[in-house]
């Protein structure tokens, strides 16, 4: 029996468009075994783009990056995985900057969560974990009106 937890950090909470950010998952093991065979998923939603520098052979598949084959031993934020991604102009789009992270898998039993349950895109257990930013966004829609330009005409 392992009692995964995940735990999701973001390096900026506030970037800009442009910018590249590092996502990091600590996966925690409250015990009071090993835990073997985890496997971790971490879904980047469009908001992000260009993944890369995906830490200890995780891999990329569309916009789901993966971890396979953990061994987490029993202690606080044991693993850590990480990657980055380049933050994208803002469509409106719901949840677009909302990275969400799951085990989705493990050899031993996990007494208060289970592996590959999210829902909806919601963390609800200790095994998910996620991160938003918050996209800074500069309002260029109207002039500043309150530096009004005065006018002198000559006279003849």
């Amino acid at each position: 029996m392992s009692d995964l937890s995940l735990t999701k950090l973001i390096s900026n909470a506030t970037p800009n468009a442009g910018d590249v950010v590092t996502f990091t998952i600590q996966i925690s093991n409250l015990g009071p075994d090993a835990a073997t065979g985890v496997e971790v998923k971490d879904y980047v939603p469009a908001g992000f783009g260009t993944i890369t520098a995906i830490s200890d052979g995780g891999t990329l598949s569309g916009s789901t990056v993966t971890w396979t084959g953990m061994s987490v031993p029993v202690g606080a934020n044991t693993v850590t995985r990480t990657f980055q991604a380049t933050v994208i102009a803002p469509t409106g789009a719901p949840d677009e900057y909302k990275n969400t992270t799951e085990v989705t898998d493990s050899d031993q039993y996990d007494p208060d969560s289970q592996p590959n349950n999210m829902a909806g895109n919601t963390p609800a257990q200790d095994d998910e974990a996620f991160a938003k930013a918050i996209v800074q966004q500069a309002d260029l829609c109207c002039p500043n009106r309150s530096a009004r330009s005065t006018r002198t005409s000559a006279k003849p």
